[in-house]
């Protein structure tokens, strides 16, 4: 055989050992042996403490915040049960490099006397702070016999009765946050390289439990926070369409009384006033006239607005082509009146709500005509592009065009790039932006390729649904 002390010998049972050597085949054997029993002891040892570490892994993964704390006290114990020790304690440390203390755990019938770093002498505070702080391991197997290494620290440990120590930095991202600890009283310890290497993936494992519990619970919090705002923006807006529709009617109805009697006084009007004057009183009806057309429109306008203020619970397909074809015969007065010619190339489904998809194309077709050049026919084409996840839907016309200093405002409420009673109500791009913003897509608006503009905006693929 091979002993460890690399000495060769070679026996057989008929053969005699060599005069005086005997001994020394009977002394190898045992030393053998027993090296081989320490080395087996050492590998059902470390065995043992893989186990517990995935042992405790497995327990602190997915743990929940207000159960860390208990997790991690029996995590702590069952070390200190494996080592034979007699406490451990995890600590962390603040912004202000203060320790306090986290969680610990103390053997039966160990007097629990324990100095607080704070209460320490100013050098033994300067020890723990520069060698712990560095992310350095401290490792004594006999705190009496540890020499000058950490003066003061070392009679607090005495003092309390410490015999040997561990003591683990746990870092994160590069910036100690806190410390695990454990200590033999009643008997002297020494860790093994090994040990240690598993003790700081035990260090490793608190700290992601720690972050994950508390990811997780600032995650569920933050759920709970925009669940409630989603409710309360519902309910806002169910107020806010109910209260746009009773504003609607009330506004409306007098409207409608105003209306109505200022055209009866246009119809009085040359039969009771003298013929110098009539014109300017026609004038001054057909202004008022045009005023409730245009409060009447606003009124639409805004109530249409209200509705589209929140996205439908459930997308369906929508097929655009088909939608097409009922804006363009909703449209088809204004179209012929402005002798507009409109092409609309195949276009994709998307997942969406049809009745707001609607209005946004209506809203662009409608605005491609009425803003249009006046010596020249309105032009419109619409067309749609893969863009990958995306489509992206076009409206060109060559009219009057949007100047780069409007491209923004002009989805705003209210925001108009040109005056004038056929440039609307300044509602209709907002519309079509609260649909869009509904859809999770982006608008923009850019120059279009004769002149005018061009309306772009993205919608979500339907699967499996090709353009054409």
């Amino acid at each position: 055989m091979t002993p460890s002390s690399g000495r060769e010998w070679v026996t057989t049972e008929d053969t005699e050992p060599p005069q005086g050597q005997g001994s020394a085949i009977d002394v190898a054997r045992p030393d053998a042996e027993s090296r081989l029993r320490q080395t087996e002891a050492e590998l059902r040892f470390r065995i043992g403490l893989e186990a517990l570490v995935t042992a405790m892994s497995t327990r602190l993964f997915g743990v929940r915040l207000d159960e860390l704390g208990a997790v991690v006290e029996a995590a702590l114990g069952e070390l200190c049960t494996y080592f034979d020790v007699d406490r451990a304690y995890a600590l962390k440390v603040d912004q202000d490099f203060v320790f306090d203390l986290n969680v610990e755990w103390w053997g039966p019938d160990v007097p629990q006397q324990a100095t607080p770093v704070s209460e320490l002498p100013i050098e033994a505070q300067r020890f723990w702070f520069r060698t712990l702080l560095s992310g350095q391991v401290v490792h004594l197997p006999d705190v009496d016999d540890a020499g000058d290494a950490a003066p003061g620290a070392l009679e607090a440990l005495q003092h309390d009765g410490v015999k040997s120590i561990l003591f683990l930095p746990l870092p994160v991202r590069g910036t100690t946050v806190g410390f695990i600890g454990l200590e033999a009283r009643r008997s002297k310890c020494s860790w093994s390289d090994e040990s240690i290497a598993l003790m700081r993936t035990v260090g490793e494992l608190f700290v992601s439990a720690v972050e994950r519990s508390r990811a997780e619970q600032a995650l569920a919090i933050t759920a709970g926070e925009l669940e409630q705002r989603n409710e309360e923006l519902e309910r806002s807006n169910r107020e806010l369409e109910q209260f746009a529709s009773i504003v609607s009617h009330d506004l409306k109805s007098p409207l409608q009384v105003i209306r109505g009697f200022v055209e009866l006084l246009g119809r009085e009007i040359d039969k009771v006033m003298p013929p110098e004057t009539q014109t300017e009183a026609h004038t001054y009806v057909d202004a008022a006239v045009r005023g409730t057309d245009r409060m009447d429109r606003l009124i639409d306008d805004l109530l249409v607005y209200s509705r589209t203020g929140q996205r439908s619970a459930n997308f369906v397909s929508v097929d655009l082509d088909e939608v097409m074809d009922e804006v363009l015969a909703d449209s088809a007065t204004l179209v012929n009146e402005c002798e507009a010619s409109i092409t609309v190339e195949p276009l994709p489904a998307v997942a969406g709500d049809r009745t707001q998809l609607r209005q946004l194309l209506q809203n662009l077709i409608n605005n491609a005509v009425k803003f249009r050049r006046m010596d020249v026919a309105a032009v419109v084409r619409v067309t749609g592009a893969d863009d990958g996840d995306r489509w992206t839907i076009r409206v060109e016309d060559n009219g009057i065009g949007v100047e780069p200093r409007h491209r923004e405002d002009i989805f705003g409420m209210f925001c108009r790039a040109h005056t004038g009673d056929r440039h609307g109500s300044g509602i209709g791009l907002a519309v079509c932006a609260r649909v869009v913003t509904n859809h999770n897509g982006h608008i923009w608006v850019e120059d279009g390729p004769d002149g005018g503009s061009a309306f772009c905006f993205t919608l979500a693929k339907c699967p499996e649904v090709e353009i054409g």
